[in-house]
């Protein structure tokens, strides 16, 4: 048989490398990886033989190191091979353009790509283009922080590769989902994709892939760990951690190498905060694993657009106390980030801003980036909350194929699929293996060339490491004090219980922080013959909601005060209004930064002891009145206690006619919210209207005995097997007798 160009090229190639050492030095190989690129280029741009200069086109784009370069020969391959009708190639390049876009934070121009590629697919019904194409923009929508997008077009592919029994991209597509529930904290879920993932990988015995899939188990446990500060948690999520890094120290590139030191050095260090007794030997550890992936991100070319590398060395500066260089490194990464990177970046980013503020005392930024990440982190989650609630259209039928499989088909099939690769691999060109052989041995040069700059590394750094253990300790010492200070502060404001049921009597007061200090309170007085009780959630919780509630505590204070001295009668909508004038006066908030403004949800009574008359007025939170078997809810005004934009209309003032015996409840949105487990097995939230059918169970009962009760509910809700979800809010209840 006649050979073409390309082939006798490139296997002349091949016989070559084949008989080279292994043992080259460092420059060497770099050179001899040079030579490869030049040859094969050398063959693109002079072969007579089309096919030939489409295969070496087809190699260049997938192994050329510079993407600059690598799109200017996209472009060529793509007119060569429209030219010719090879729709194939057509689709490869396009591809391959389009992930050179992606890496250089373009998502919407990565998109466009990615779309041309998908309809040159299906205008030829190939398949797995098709399929290819519905994952990259899967994964490019996920970056863009389009979730039911990506979720839709990750089903949209998974039914593609189920027809085509492509088991390795099922796996894939599997992985992507976990890795989208677990942003969600739908953990559970996540896991059951990444399980699915698990098996198809054991069933191909594809070890780069089983070494994926320990390694987002790794980041599901640490997301857990974050929420719950469990050291369980965090133990699985080192162990699957370490049971992936030590595949890929086996079979991986350098970029996987990268990925896995990112993930134990992000595990080390939030470990090492919450440790104190070992924390000086997790930080070591953390730092080990920064400087291993940096060397590779470094060597590699990846470092410049490694927002990760930099956020960590700025965490490190911080605790360092060296903040010129933690700004210069929190600088730099904005500058790499684009605005429409993912939501996440830019909500650990805040998060970055935020500790470097506090550590350098500027408490009044770091509250205010505090914020941002708060406000992104909730918009970021009610913008994709259907993903909470319900499966999208294709998800469903995704569902209704898979119940036409039955289990042994898809065994055979993936079985046959499996001798037809095997068929296709046997019969494979010389090309392929020639290309293979040299991606093989280049890795493996590349692996004993890190070793080596990695051994200096270590010797250079270690001595750095004793000089930081006092600082560490000490940062973690202030920061305790801080948050415990908080506390205290917090505690001294808020009415003591004892004062609160001279005016009402027996009460009932559900006061749960979810991070030692609150952003939800509660607050109450009596003037004459009238009594006062309000129930309040401020923007955010821990340290930046009690900061709000400071600021609501003290204006309550003031408003009331004043209406003996203005000579005005008490009235709860007026009261409202002036909250949310001061509200606007001292947080400066006007129609230019209306997008982030911070304020309160609010329910307010006002009781006549004397006619039983109550007023109440209400931003965004309801009262419910229980009278004998009947429940009456009052609804409240839509809008909050601050600024809206093009909207200045007063607070409604409810006036009702209250009876002996009427129970009176008032809460925050911290028990409706809180996730749990439903009867059916699926997550959800505890709604308004389960609370509710709870306090119209239990009002007859006291006080104290429905505070109990109330807990009990919540604690069996949030039980999922022999763990439990986490509280996501603050929680405050309270409620009183006529």
């Amino acid at each position: 048989m006649k050979l073409s160009r390309i082939s006798l090229n490139i296997c002349l190639i091949w016989l070559i490398v084949s008989m080279l050492p292994l043992g080259l030095s460092a420059q060497d190989s770099d050179d001899y990886e040079q030579h490869i690129l030049d040859s094969v280029t050398d063959i693109a741009n002079n072969s007579a033989d089309i096919n030939a200069r489409l295969e070496a086109l087809d190699f260049i784009t997938i192994n050329h190191p510079n993407v600059d370069s690598t799109l200017k020969y996209c472009e060529i391959e793509a007119k060569l091979a429209k030219e010719h009708g090879d729709y194939f190639k057509l689709v490869s390049s396009l591809r391959v353009a389009a992930w050179c876009h992606y890496y250089n934070f373009n998502y919407n121009l990565a998109n466009e790509y990615y779309f041309k590629a998908l309809h040159v697919s299906d205008s030829v019904q190939y398949k797995f283009g098709i399929g290819m194409c519905y994952h990259s923009i899967a994964n490019t929508m996920a970056m863009m922080s389009n979730f039911a997008e990506a979720d839709k077009y990750d089903y949209l592919a998974l039914q593609i590769f189920y027809e085509l029994n492509d088991t390795a991209n099922i796996s894939e597509i599997h992985r992507s989902l976990g890795l989208m529930y677990a942003d969600f904290q739908l953990y559970t879920t996540a896991e059951e994709h990444f399980s699915k993932a698990l098996e198809l990988d054991i069933l191909q015995n594809n070890t780069k892939k089983i070494a994926d899939d320990y390694r987002h188990f790794a980041v599901t446990n640490l997301c857990r760990y974050d929420d719950l500060l469990q050291d369980s948690l965090i133990l699985k999520s080192r162990n699957y951690a370490l049971k992936s890094y030590r595949l890929i120290k086996k079979i991986g590139t350098d970029f996987d190498m990268m990925i896995a030191c990112l993930n134990l050095m992000r595990i080390y260090y939030e470990f090492a905060e919450d440790n104190t007794s070992r924390q000086q030997q997790l930080m070591d550890s953390s730092r080990f694993f920064f400087r291993k992936g940096r060397s590779i991100a470094a060597k590699d070319g990846f470092l410049e657009k490694s927002c990760d590398f930099k956020m960590q060395e700025a965490r490190y500066a911080i605790l360092d106390k060296d903040f010129g260089k933690a700004l210069q490194l929190i600088k730099e990464t904005e500058d790499i980030m684009r605005d429409d990177s993912s939501a996440l970046f830019f909500m650990d980013l805040y998060s970055i801003y935020s500790q470097y503020y506090t550590a350098t005392g500027d408490h009044k930024k770091a509250y205010e980036y505090l914020c941002r990440r708060t406000e992104l982190k909730d918009k970021f989650l009610n913008s994709n909350s259907s993903l909470y609630t319900s499966k999208s259209n294709v998800q469903n039928e995704f569902d209704e194929m898979m119940t036409k499989i039955s289990l042994e088909d898809q065994k055979k099939r993936i079985r046959k699929m499996e001798e037809e690769r095997l068929w296709q691999i046997i019969n494979g060109s010389a090309i392929g293996l020639t290309i293979l052989t040299i991606i093989i041995i280049i890795t493996i040069r590349r692996g004993r060339r890190h070793k080596r700059v990695l051994g200096r590394i270590l010797e250079q750094r270690m001595e750095e490491v004793e000089a930081q253990r006092n600082q560490l300790e000490m940062m973690n010492n202030q920061m305790k004090q801080s948050i415990n200070f908080a506390q205290h502060i917090q505690d001294s404001i808020l009415p003591q219980n004892q004062a609160l049921e001279k005016i009402f009597g027996e009460m009932l007061i559900l006061w749960k922080p979810l991070d030692i200090v609150s952003g939800d309170f509660y607050w109450g007085t009596a003037m004459d013959d009238n009594k006062l009780l309000a129930v309040v959630d401020c923007t955010g919780h821990g340290v930046p909601g009690a900061f709000m509630s400071m600021l609501g505590v003290r204006s309550l204070g003031d408003i009331v005060a004043s209406v003996k001295t203005d000579g005005r009668e008490l009235n709860a909508a007026d009261i409202l209004n002036r909250m949310r004038d001061k509200v606007i006066t001292s947080l400066h908030q006007t129609e230019q930064n209306s997008l982030t403004l911070d304020g309160m949800d609010m329910a307010l009574i006002i009781l006549n002891d004397s006619t039983l008359e109550m007023q109440y007025a209400g931003a965004f939170r309801p009262l419910i009145i229980i009278r004998g078997d009947e429940v009456i809810m009052i609804k409240a005004d839509k809008m909050p206690v601050s600024f809206i934009k093009a909207d200045d209309r007063p607070f409604r003032n409810n006036v009702l006619e209250m009876q002996k015996g009427d129970t009176v409840y008032m809460f925050s949105d911290g028990i409706p919210d809180q996730f749990g487990l439903r009867k059916d097995g699926s997550e959800g939230k505890f709604s308004t209207k389960r609370l509710i059918t709870l306090l119209q169970e239990i009002h007859d009962k006291p006080f104290a005995e429905q505070k109990t009760l109330i807990e009990e509910e919540l604690d069996k809700w949030r039980q999922n097997g022999n763990s439990s979800y986490p509280q996501t809010d603050d929680i405050v209840i309270c409620g009183f007798k006529i």
